[in-house]
């Protein structure tokens, strides 16, 4: 018998699942006529846990529910749980997982003296390490999302008195990466940002003049100083963010920001000393601005903020943290526009959170804009005396600040005035997808895009191909209404379609009303990578398989390509020692990547090579 093979359990187990664990890694065996699938319990969206509930699986964190005997996801159809290839041999099942239990470290008894953190606004920390300062996706100068969001509670930051070493940028949502106000500091200010291969935060930053820039690779530690270094991470979703493990010594602070969770990654990082994590919902347009009753946006906000918590313990047991730290939830909407939208976002308070860990074996740093948390006496500072939380968060208090402080001549600054935009480059903006390997994965779908003032544009998606219709299709799948300044916007300066989305912008109806097309999304947040036309595939051109070696990839042609897209699935071979002995089949294994996730990565290799 193969010596990768790992026993998972015998055939005669009651029922028609079996729920196994395996090196803290969880799993379901399901029975599917003759056969025995092997799914792991991880949602493939944002990497909540599995459970059964009555006829499906289930993800807690956002209700996705999943086909008990082949895996594939009732809500979007283009997915599915990760798979395991079984073997069966005298009535035992195994598979070819990678089960590796992570080392506890010892837990140290006292913590770093010199650690402070200090919270300027929404995700916005400033790390201090005796006289060494990192700042981390700053926003405190004027409104996100082309004017949607606004800070709040508000704290008036002064940028003169922040002066930090290195800035980190995690991922370019403007309430992450603001450029308003990153003008605000100092051009030679080393920049960190994850290497995503759209280049969009390099090409901004570069803009800004900004004159130190370091596109970080996902997994590559990279050292500071002699004692600070800095990790990027890949979330487990299909999102372009990420996450970054600070290491002081050996202190290790993980900031999730709201990348979700990463079960893949435990094995590498070990236990951590301290997570941050957002905390609450509303920062997207979904359900409050799509075709949904107000009963059915009442039920998926309940369900969200059920997630939501449920994701914070996820995040505590995954990490088995000493500190958790919630932020990147401080925010509101703040156009008169969205004032029917307010009653109903950020519905968890720093207060909740609390209540949810008062018997949780982890300390609750409780900050807010303004705050600042002392290791060394383990002790929060208060910049201000404010009101207690349930008359901050009163929503009476909410909607009187945000009257109080909307400035149309500001919120103009930041709403995109109308352009003269041709129809066509509209057009050839939606084609242009189609230079995008990742069109591949997208759903097969009807797409209306909706403007007034402006003539509907009609696409059709088959089959990995995008292409205009000059007429209404019978059936829309899809349908977008965004206002026309908003859609010149994004695609005159090529912005990603959350700055629409998650700036409540858009109203947008889909067909059926429970099905999400998230590779569409995915392809439209943030598309990677065009191909090298100069490229051609001559006749002695092999296909990349499952059994071509890491280091023909890594070292081929468009290299820098293949080594991006194999970060994205969690393979970080350019600083692997072992990548000169594996292939992809075998890198996969050990990795722990599903045979499904394994062939796209090979599918996506295959597109750019």
């Amino acid at each position: 018998m193969d010596n990768n093979l790992v026993y998972i359990c015998d055939v005669n187990f009651q029922g028609d699942t079996k729920s196994i664990n395996l090196a803290d890694r969880n799993f379901f065996v399901s029975k599917d006529q003759n056969k025995y699938r092997l799914f792991e319990a991880l949602c493939p969206h944002m990497g909540g846990t599995i459970h059964k509930e009555k006829e499906n699986f289930k993800c807690g964190t956002h209700n996705w529910t999943f086909n008990l005997r082949n895996g594939h996801c009732n809500t979007s159809p283009k997915l599915k749980l990760p798979e395991f290839k079984t073997t069966i041999k005298d009535g035992k099942i195994y598979a070819k997982i990678t089960v590796k239990k992570t080392k506890t470290p010892t837990i140290k008894k006292c913590y770093k003296k010199d650690l402070r953190i200090k919270l300027h606004s929404h995700a916005c920390l400033e790390i201090i390490y005796k006289k060494f300062k990192i700042l981390t996706d700053p926003w405190f100068n004027g409104p996100a999302f082309l004017g949607a969001w606004t800070n709040y509670p508000a704290n008036k930051v002064d940028s003169t008195k922040i002066k930090p070493d290195i800035i980190w940028i995690s991922h370019e949502h403007s309430d992450h990466f603001h450029p308003e106000t990153l003008k605000l500091f100092d051009k030679n200010i080393p920049i960190y940002f994850p290497d995503f291969p759209n280049q969009r935060i390099f090409k901004q930053l570069k803009k800004l003049n900004f004159k130190n820039l370091f596109p970080m690779p996902f997994g590559k530690k990279i050292k500071i100083t002699s004692n600070v270094s800095i990790t990027c991470f890949q979330p487990n979703s299909p999102w372009n963010d990420s996450m970054l493990l600070l290491q002081v010594d050996d202190f290790k602070f993980l900031n999730l920001n709201d990348a979700g969770v990463n079960h893949k990654i435990k094995n590498i990082i070990g236990d951590v000393d301290l997570i941050s994590t957002a905390f609450t919902t509303g920062a997207s347009g979904f359900p409050l601005t799509w075709n949904l009753t107000d009963e059915e946006k009442l039920s998926w906000i309940k369900n969200d903020q059920n997630g939501q918590t449920e994701m914070l313990l996820n995040a505590i047991k995954t990490y088995n943290c000493k500190f958790i730290l919630p932020f990147a939830g401080h925010f509101q909407l703040w156009h008169p526009d969205h004032k029917k939208h307010v009653p109903l976002i950020g519905t968890i308070k720093i207060s909740d959170v609390e209540k949810i860990l008062e018997d949780k074996p982890v300390k609750l740093i409780n900050l807010l804009p303004g705050d600042e948390f002392y290791f060394k006496e383990l002790k929060t500072t208060r910049k201000l005396r404010r009101a207690n939380h349930k008359d901050l968060y009163s929503l009476t208090n909410i909607q009187k600040y945000l009257e109080q402080t909307f400035d149309q001549k500001t919120f103009d600054k930041f709403y995109p005035r109308k352009k003269i935009i041709k129809k066509q480059k509209i057009i050839d903006y939606f084609l242009k997808f189609n230079s995008s390997p990742e069109i591949i994965f997208c759903e097969d779908l009807f797409l209306e895009i909706e403007s007034q003032g402006f003539c509907d544009l009609y696409f059709k998606i088959n089959n990995g191909k995008i292409q205009h219709l000059k007429s209404k299709p019978n059936i829309i799948n899809l349908k977008i209404k965004i206002p026309i300044e908003v859609l010149q916007e994004v695609v005159s300066l090529d912005l990603s379609w959350d700055e629409a989305q998650i700036g409540y912008w858009c109203e947008t109806q889909r067909l059926p009303k429970n099905k999400y097309n998230i590779n569409f999304w995915r392809m439209v947040q943030a598309p990677y990578y065009k191909r090298n036309t100069k490229i051609s595939k001559h006749k002695n051109f092999k296909k990349i398989t499952k059994s071509t070696a890491i280091l023909k990839i890594i070292f081929g042609k468009n290299e820098d390509l293949a080594r991006k897209i194999l970060n994205r699935y969690g393979l970080y071979c350019h600083s692997c020692v072992f990548s000169q002995m594996e292939d992809i089949h075998s890198a996969s294994l050990k990795h722990g990547l599903s045979d499904d996730q394994s062939n796209n990565l090979i599918r996506e290799l295959n597109e750019i090579i």
